[in-house]
């Protein structure tokens, strides 16, 4: 894999093709596949949509935090964060970022259809604490405006940190009027791709419109020895922190 390093200061993110291997993508639709209809024999009910994991995600309660918290912990998501990790290692990106004291650690985004509750505005990262960090987002199904993606606006990392309306506390988001969204973009990728992008990136969610579950694969590289501090009032990264948990309570 060759990565344009040039590409990645000038736009904010570079596409990553292949990131994530065929097999194991197939092997967490097997698994999800799996957990879905375990979870609703146990509970007497029927699949209905194409996806079972969808049928059990919308059960909602405790079960559904509870589930959704503990996939990233399967197997395979974590062999994929670890292959992806290797694999810009092997590409030199580890050595280009420099980090002193590396985090490297994957999660997972599985966004049920037609619902919106947990969907992404136009933001920049608000969780991630360290001041000098990048992350993989990869695609675990094809990514187009139909099955869902991900919009990004090339070079709004540049202005750095935008100012957030947050106005509706479960939903921040930049502004319109705070980027130029004239080049805004959306992903159009095979499953397995992914992009390396920077944090400050003003990005969003496309919602999939197919009825299916959109899988994203999400690995966070962080120097652990820029992270923010809570303690501080004044810490722009520690308020964006601050920010994210602020949301979550709210949207449960």
């Amino acid at each position: 894999m060759n990565v344009d390093f040039d590409a990645l200061l000038r736009d904010g993110f570079v596409v990553l093709g292949g990131v994530v291997p065929e097999t194991m993508c197939a092997r967490f639709e097997a698994d999800l596949e799996i957990i879905g209809r375990a979870g609703l024999n146990q509970r007497g009910r029927s699949q209905g949509e194409p996806d079972a994991i969808a049928d059990l995600l919308r059960l909602g309660g405790a079960y559904r935090q509870a589930l959704f918290s503990n996939l990233k912990h399967l197997r395979v998501v974590q062999e994929m964060g670890h292959h992806v990790v290797s694999t810009l290692e092997t590409a030199g990106v580890l050595d280009w970022l420099g980090y002193e004291a590396l985090v490297a650690y994957p999660t997972i985004r599985a966004d049920v259809p037609d619902e919106d509750t947990y969907l992404l505005p136009m933001h920049q990262d608000y969780a991630t604490p360290c001041r000098r960090a990048f992350r993989v987002w990869a695609t675990l199904r094809p990514a187009s405006a139909t099955s869902g993606s991900l919009l990004v606006v090339p070079g709004s990392h540049l202005g750095g940190l935008i100012a957030h309306d947050t106005s509706d506390p479960a939903r921040p988001f930049v502004p319109d009027s705070a980027y130029d969204s004239s080049g805004t973009r959306l992903l159009e990728l095979e499953a397995g791709d992914g992009i390396l992008f920077d944090p400050l990136l003003v990005h969003g969610s496309v919602p999939a419109k197919n009825a299916r579950m959109k899988y994203n694969l999400l690995v966070n590289l962080w120097d652990l020895t820029t992270l923010a501090d809570p303690d501080d009032p004044e810490d722009p990264i520690a308020g964006r922190v601050r920010m994210r948990h602020v949301r979550d309570t709210v949207r449960g």
